[in-house]
């Protein structure tokens, strides 16, 4: 496969699979980048785990919406093991959604990245 690519983004997308899956798709995205070329990327956080949360960082989704798909989750030790080495990390930050009360609902880390 040609690395002819300059950019690769990943939406809300790669926590909603299986971690190989996810895993070969970071793997394929990076053979699609020309060397340098930039990823950007977001992921749901590890401490928005909801109560089917099996203590795996893996859950299968059981309410209506996204009804049996695989939702994982991230903190920054799944994050480096998803990316590097082939990915060189430029910046990550994490956001924090909150309800009216402040209770969590979920968190997401934004990353970017450029291809090694």
């Amino acid at each position: 496969m040609s690395r002819k690519y300059h950019l690769a983004i990943a939406d809300s997308s790669l926590d909603s699979m299986p971690w190989l899956d996810a895993v070969t798709s970071v793997t394929n995205i990076y053979n699609t980048l020309h060397k340098n070329g930039f990823f950007i990327l977001s992921l749901i956080e590890s401490d928005s785990k909801q109560k089917e949360y099996n203590g795996m960082n893996d859950i299968l989704i059981k309410d209506d919406f996204e009804k049996n798909t695989m939702q994982i989750y991230f903190d920054w030790v799944r994050i480096e093991r998803l990316l590097l080495p082939m990915f060189e990390i430029l910046s990550a930050y994490k956001v924090v959604h909150k309800d009216s009360n402040e209770g969590l609902l979920f968190s997401r880390w934004y990353i970017s990245c450029r291809a090694n």
